[in-house]
């Protein structure tokens, strides 16, 4: 009886306390060619995004007519030193949509000086402004350190946030006993 008390007290702290049951979202993929800002290729590109829990997987958000804090953030990297930290939505995003099912399939996320976009057969493309490897603003060549790799093979994985999954824990618990 104590042990199925100190479950319910816990379940009852877990539900009063404000939640944020993100959504994180996984991509990776293959590289297949660099078209611009960097003299080799890369093998394998990840991006990563955490969006709010209000969010319908497959829905289309766009910045003007949507909620700017949809997207939490995202970043993208690959192994030849392409690297995109932030995603800036709140202040220049136009759009972003992720997909419903893990798997090949389309998404994307646009904003003022990035852009990243999967499709559904698997290819994928990203470009951005001062993603380049190596980048010193205006270097020969490259003023803005502008970045573009397209790939296939990319995959996305959807997991729910901690607190989501810290509350199914414990409902197993609560089952177990």
């Amino acid at each position: 009886m104590k042990s199925k008390l100190s479950l319910f007290a816990l379940a009852v702290l877990l539900l009063a306390a404000r939640a944020e049951a993100n959504q994180f979202w996984t991509w990776t993929g293959d590289c297949l060619t660099v078209v611009f800002g960097a003299s080799t290729v890369c093998d394998k590109a990840i991006f990563e995004a955490i969006t709010i829990d209000a969010y319908v997987p497959g829905s289309l958000v766009e910045r003007a007519g949507g909620d700017p804090n949809t997207l939490v953030s995202a970043s993208y990297a690959d192994d030849a030193g392409g690297f995109q930290p932030a995603f800036d939505f709140f202040h220049n995003g136009f759009a972003l949509e992720f997909p419903a099912v893990s798997g090949e399939a389309l998404g994307f996320l646009r904003t003022e000086g990035a852009r990243f976009l999967s499709f559904p057969d698997g290819s994928w493309e990203f470009s951005a402004e001062g993603a380049a490897p190596d980048c010193t603003f205006g270097q020969p060549g490259n003023l803005l350190c502008s970045y573009r790799v397209n790939g296939n093979h990319g995959t996305w994985t959807r997991v729910p946030g901690p607190s989501t999954l810290a509350l199914v824990a414990l409902g197993l618990v609560g089952l177990a006993d």
